[in-house]
C-alpha cells in the first residue's frame, strides 16, 4: 500500500543576540538566539507509529542560552570553555554544547564535553526526514545510516576531540566513550520503545576521523570520515516481544559528501 506524507512549515522565525565583555582574564560571551516552529503535517496514509491519518498541528520552538568564555595569549594559545542550556516549549530544558578546549589560534584544538563533531552527513537547512515504512528487524522501519553515530550529544556518553586546521583543510579526530545507548535513540519514528530496549555496557570506544576541504571562495566543500567502534563491546537492542537480541558492537561507517553553496 502507498503511503505517503506531507509537511509543511507554515510558520518559522528566529532572532538573536549578543553581548560581550574583555578584560585580563580573557572574553565573556553571553548570546542566545529564539528560535519558532510550527508545522501542518498531512498524513492520509497513516506513516509513523501514530497511525494517525488526520491533518496534525506541531511546535517545536526553542530558546537557546549561549555562555562562551576564550582568553587568548599574544602567541595564538587559548583557553575556553562554553554552555548552551536549550529550552523547549514543551517544557523540556536540554543542553546543546558544553565543553572545554585549548590550542592555537588557526592550528590545533583539543576539545572534552559535550559538542558535535563534523557533519558527515549535511541535509541542507530545514529539512525534514521521515523513514520508510518496513522493518529491519530492529527499528520499525528501515534505518538509515548518516554517519551521526559517533558525532556527539549522546545522552550519558563521553566525548573528546583533537581538531587541526591546515590551509582549506579542515581534520579531527572525534572519540565517544562510556554508554553509548543512546547512538540509534536519535528517531522515535525508527524505533519502538515500547518492544526495544537498548542496552550499554558503558565500556564503548567509538573513534571518529574525519576530513573537510572547503574552497577558498567558500563554493565546494568535500568531507569524508568514518566511524569505529574499537571496543567491540558496547550497544545491543533486545525485542521485548520476541527476546531475540541484536548485538550492534561490531559496526562501522563510512561517509562522503560534496556540498556546493549558492
Amino acid at each position: 500500500m502507498k503511503k505517503t506524507l506531507l509537511a509543511t512549515a507554515v510558520l518559522m522565525a528566529s532572532s538573536s543576540a549578543m553581548a560581550a565583555w574583555t578584560s585580563s582574564d580573557g572574553t565573556l560571551t553571553i548570546g542566545g538566539d529564539a528560535e519558532i516552529n510550527f508545522d501542518v503535517i498531512n498524513n492520509d496514509q497513516g506513516v509513523g507509529r501514530d497511525d494517525k491519518t488526520n491533518t496534525q498541528l506541531g511546535d517545536d520552538s526553542r530558546f537557546l542560552l549561549d555562555v562562551a568564555w576564550m582568553n587568548t595569549q599574544d602567541n595564538g594559545a587559548f583557553v575556553t570553555a562554553r554552555a548552551q542550556p536549550l529550552i523547549r516549549t514543551d517544557g523540556k530544558v536540554e543542553v546543546d554544547d558544553v565543553y572545554f578546549g585549548f590550542g592555537m589560534k588557526d592550528a590545533w584544538m583539543f576539545q572534552i564535553g559535550r559538542y558535535e563533531a563534523m557533519d558527515l552527513f549535511p541535509l541542507g537547512k530545514d529539512v525534514a526526514v521521515f523513514y520508510a515504512a518496513g522493518s529491519d528487524g530492529i527499528g520499525d522501519g528501515i534505518y538509515y545510516y548518516m554517519a551521526k553515530e559517533g558525532r556527539g550529544r549522546s545522552d550519558d556518553a563521553g566525548q573528546a576531540r583533537v581538531v587541526g586546521e591546515y590551509g582549506n583543510w579542515t581534520a579531527e579526530v572525534s572519540t565517544v566513550y562510556g554508554d553509548t545507548s543512546g547512538v540509534l535513540s536519535g528517531s522515535t519514528d525508527y524505533l519502538d520503545d515500547g518492544n526495544k530496549i537498548i542496552e550499554s555496557d558503558n565500556n564503548s570506544f567509538m573513534i571518529r576521523p574525519a576530513v573537510n576541504y572547503l574552497s577558498a571562495d567558500g563554493f565546494v566543500s568535500v568531507s569524508f570520515g568514518g566511524e569505529y567502534e574499537a571496543n567491540k563491546d558496547s550497544v545491543s537492542v533486545t525485542n521485548t516481544e520476541t527476546g531475540e537480541v541484536y548485538d550492534l558492537s561490531h559496526r562501522y561507517g563510512l561517509s562522503a559528501t560534496t556540498t556546493l553553496n549558492l
